[in-house]
């Protein structure tokens, strides 16, 4: 079987988005202003600031250079995210399904909770597919690209929410009965508490940033951006990627250096065998694992199996 550490991943998911911000960041300063449709000299005239009052992160993804080299980053940076967001679903699938005896009706989570942690991950490859429109070239005074660009931003800001949410909330919340996984693997009591503060915070950031959204979508229908709010909302801005993009690193680093011996291991095992031809195809979803552990198995058919155990 091979061995794949889920807090490992998370650390090159993240500070790959990191590096593409910061490449976005040097080719945009480095050619605005220098060739046909690169960002504006001045990043005060941009589409942005016209129709939204103020630039977001979109500033440095959207316009020559930045947007010849970045997809090829994005092509590296978006299949280590989905196989995040994969390791850490089969992570939840396994708690939910794990029951200590057989008049259980829930694992660790209720039925509740995972429905909610699976939305959470869901909203995840929504917005990481979305985000690839923002490389796309945008035509000059099309305020329909323009649009489909700050609707891809939202939603990779709502997939970056997301995947963050999932990745606290499954380790503080705990069905009946049930002590939480951040609990059992010995998670200070300081940090599981400041984990629940970190929950209110991002979701009142996001809450608010998704009420500017709504108001940049309609071209400042529903308010005026003043300098006041535009420094406000920038404020929050830089605040929700602290919290959903800086944040995640923090939290993987703490597992791997302080916990690392209690982190848990998602070991995919793979083994093919031949069947006769008549035998049928088979399928199933949660069977138990050897000597009672918990094992998801993803297929089972007449070609062969794949399944995933957590340790």
């Amino acid at each position: 079987y091979t061995e794949v550490n889920s807090e490992v991943l998370r650390i090159f998911a993240f500070a790959s988005f990191w590096v593409l911000v910061l490449v976005g960041f040097v080719c945009t300063m480095a050619s605005k202003g220098r060739f046909p449709h690169s960002a504006p000299a001045d990043l005060g005239e941009t589409l942005q600031v016209k129709h939204l009052g103020s630039n977001t992160l979109l500033v440095f993804f959207n316009s020559p250079v930045a947007n010849f080299v970045l997809p090829m980053l994005w092509a590296f940076a978006a299949p280590v995210m989905l196989a995040h967001i994969w390791a850490t679903h089969l992570h939840i699938r396994t708690l939910y399904a794990m029951r200590s005896s057989p008049t259980e009706t829930h694992g660790r989570f209720t039925d509740a909770q995972f429905v909610i942690l699976r939305s959470c991950l869901l909203a995840s490859v929504v917005g990481i597919i979305a985000f690839a429109k923002v490389f796309s070239p945008q035509a000059e005074g099309n305020d329909l690209s323009f649009w489909l660009d700050m609707v891809a931003y939202y939603l990779f800001q709502l997939g970056l929410f997301g995947l963050a949410m999932a990745n606290v909330l499954c380790g503080i919340i705990s069905a009946p009965g049930h002590e939480s996984v951040w609990a059992e693997v010995g998670v200070l009591p300081l940090v599981r508490q400041t984990a629940w503060a970190y929950v209110f915070l991002l979701s009142a950031v996001g809450v608010t940033l998704l009420l500017f959204a709504a108001n940049g979508l309609a071209y400042q229908a529903f308010w005026t951006q003043t300098p006041g709010l535009v420094a406000f909302e920038r404020a929050m801005e830089v605040m929700f990627f602290i919290l959903a993009a800086a944040m995640p690193l923090c939290q993987a680093g703490y597992f791997l250096y302080f916990l690392n011996h209690k982190v848990e291991i998602l070991c995919l095992s793979f083994d093919v065998f031949t069947l006769q031809v008549e035998e049928p195809a088979r399928r199933k979803s949660v069977v138990g694992g050897p000597s009672g552990e918990p094992s998801f198995r993803i297929a089972n058919s007449t070609s062969g199996s794949s399944a995933a155990r957590m340790h």
